[in-house]
């Protein structure tokens, strides 16, 4: 046998020494991952969702939402939708390979930053409580393709520079938020890469710029540019008194028991004594109704009766409907948002799952905040929606009720 040759002998140790390093660091990174996952969960899941998360149970095989590397075993996907998780999302922040998180309708609340992410390709966080300025750190993200932060709370104006230096970001959500400011990003960036846009329901003001004027006109709808006057709440209670009592003749002219077919807020006109009317009464015994009319007001009846032939048919309609759509009015009324569009991303889904959590208070405009005094009376138009809201037609109430209900709220207010 040959004698071994010091430098084999040395390239061999350095070698082992190397894969002994890596295996030490890649345990040491592993361990830090589960620990982190652990305090995230004692933190945030007061409904005990997370049960398979224990240490007795393998987190890459056996944790619910998790998903390890095969070579690594470092944590690359969470997924954790619809659990009731409540509070911050900052032991997160340990996850440094993440590529994919998605914690959409639950009620996390804090956001640290994208700055430990630097490998997020997918980020899908909206229907929560997440509240304040746009995270910082997004320019870090170079892999990111979708963003999705939603129907939360955050406000002031979106890093415009930052997200120019995105190259391969294709979906940008932001709608249902109080963000503020322009959107004049800048049209050098990677424009073609750009296939999903929705800034709506936010406080944008000033021109759209030509690169953006691809998507549709419901991606900028409900933004609250400069000039505009804020209805106080008098002013929407009234409007929804009349809108109400216009129904409900609407509903009791005739015993062919006729309705609207399709009211929106679009179909209630104020007129120079500043009384709602409303229009377009009956058009769906006319005219076909395009399929591309919102949604977002449709009762769910009309929804599941075979989607595409609804609108042909006139007959599926009925005054309940009507009913239901007169309620996604009223939470208009109450959130100063616009329906715009269907299923759990509706306005009514979303209003509903803040009332089940009961913090009523966020739904409310944040322009009615200055009438705390009549926060009675907001609950109690709230109560109205949501009994108009009710999933079966027979549960919901007729219009001349709903007419009723309005009207002693507002006798009320005017004690």
């Amino acid at each position: 046998m040959l004698p071994l040759n010091p430098k084999n002998h040395f390239s061999l140790s350095k070698i082992l020494s190397f894969s002994l390093f890596i295996s030490i660091f890649f345990t040491i990174s592993h361990s830090d991952d589960f620990s982190s996952l652990l305090t995230f969960k004692s933190k945030v899941d007061t409904s005990n969702f997370l049960i398979s998360w224990s240490k007795n149970n393998d987190p890459c095989s056996s944790w619910l939402g998790v998903t390890c590397h095969r070579v690594t075993g470092r944590v690359i996907k969470l997924v954790l939708n619809h659990l009731n998780l409540t509070g911050s999302i900052h032991p997160l922040i340990h996850l440094t390979q993440i590529r994919h998180l998605s914690l959409h309708h639950n009620f996390l609340t804090s956001f640290p930053n994208f700055n430990s992410w630097p490998n997020l390709k997918h980020v899908y966080l909206s229907h929560n409580k997440f509240s304040g300025e746009f995270p910082p750190g997004i320019y870090r993200l170079k892999r990111l393709r979708r963003l999705d932060l939603s129907y939360n709370k955050f406000s002031g104006e979106i890093p415009v520079t930052e997200l120019n230096q995105l190259p391969h970001l294709m979906t940008l959500h932001l709608e249902f938020n109080s963000f503020s400011g322009s959107l004049g990003m800048d049209e050098t960036r990677h424009v073609a890469s750009f296939k999903d846009f929705n800034v709506s329901s936010n406080n944008f003001s000033g021109k759209i710029p030509n690169w953006l004027s691809k998507f549709p006109v419901a991606s900028f709808t409900g933004n609250r540019g400069p000039g505009r006057t804020p209805l106080d709440w008098s002013t929407r209670l009234k409007y929804a008194l009349g809108a109400a009592k216009g129904l409900a003749f609407l509903h009791s002219y005739n015993k062919t028991k006729i309705c609207h077919g399709n009211f929106t807020s679009s179909n209630i006109l104020i007129d120079h004594f500043g009384n709602a009317c409303i229009s377009d009464v009956c058009l769906h015994l006319l005219l076909q109704m395009p399929n591309s009319s919102n949604n977002g007001y449709k009762a769910p009846e009309l929804l599941t009766q075979n989607n595409m032939n609804t609108n042909q048919n006139p007959r599926k309609f009925s005054q309940k409907c009507d009913v239901y759509s007169f309620g996604v009015v009223l939470l208009e009324i109450l959130t100063g948002k616009i329906a715009t569009s269907e299923g759990e991303t509706s306005l009514a889904k979303w209003v509903q799952r803040v009332v089940n959590k009961e913090w009523t208070w966020d739904i409310f405009d944040f322009e009615l905040a200055r009438y705390k005094e009549m926060e009675d009376e907001m609950v109690a138009l709230l109560k109205v929606a949501m009994d108009c809201l009710v999933s079966s037609p027979k549960d919901r109430p007729k219009m001349i009720v709903v007419e009723k209900m309005i009207e002693d709220i507002r006798k009320t207010e005017n004690r």
